[in-house]
């Protein structure tokens, strides 16, 4: 059976290196057969060990005392909130366990970049006990993912798509999509959005006749 279980993710960060810099927004929409069955939005402490770009500071309008304010959400407390979100839309992966795998499927916009960000946040639940033995970000989602830059790139490559740049905010505005970017939620909104307005463009029968016509050129 096909996992219709996504999560479109987004996280906001303060720099651009995962080992270095941190999440100081983390947010989600989960999506289960096509409809919104919840959402997250932290605003996270940032650990004091990880660095400050002033470029991400200067973007997101933050200082680095604001980001590290013990009013924040602490990182401990947004597992702890997101865990069972987890568990009841998705499910941990065990080796050796059953063979389903309900691991949730990441969407996102340029979705390796808060992949791995996001693996640096586990590793750093792991730094402060909340998170214990071999647990990691794909303990609970799926190795593949879906990323819908790549899409506005096949886009813009086929001229259905006629942007200067791929950034989200500029492909939003193009589509019609509107938003607050540089928001981990409201990037993850405009992601679903996109998301399924390129799906709408596969129903009916013209993509299954096109596989049709293609499987029946291999047999003549």
């Amino acid at each position: 059976m096909v996992n219709t279980s996504l999560v479109f993710l987004d996280v906001e960060t303060t720099g651009l290196k995962p080992r270095e810099h941190g999440i100081h927004q983390f947010s989600g929409i989960f999506e289960v057969d096509g409809e919104v069955v919840d959402e997250f939005d932290y605003h996270l402490r940032v650990p004091a060990y990880k660095e400050f770009s002033p470029e991400a500071l200067d973007m997101a309008q933050y200082t680095k005392e604001m980001l590290i304010s013990p009013d924040r959400m602490e990182i401990k407390d947004a597992y702890l909130d997101l865990k069972p979100k987890l568990e009841k839309y998705g499910g941990k992966y065990v080796y050796g366990g059953p063979d389903e795998d309900k691991r949730l499927v990441v969407v996102g916009y340029n979705a390796q970049f808060d992949i791995d960000f996001l693996k640096g946040f586990w590793t750093d639940l792991k730094r402060v006990g909340v998170v214990r033995g071999n647990e990691h970000f794909h303990s609970w989602f799926n190795y593949y993912y879906v990323d819908m830059y790549r899409e506005a790139a096949f886009l813009r490559a086929k001229g259905f798509l006629k942007t200067d740049r791929l950034k989200l905010e500029v492909v939003a505005e193009a589509l019609g999509i509107k938003f607050k970017a540089h928001d981990s939620l409201e990037d993850s909104k405009a992601t679903r959005e996109f998301f399924h307005m390129v799906g709408k463009s596969f129903q009916g029968d013209v993509f299954n006749r096109l596989i049709k016509e293609a499987q029946d050129g291999e047999r003549t």
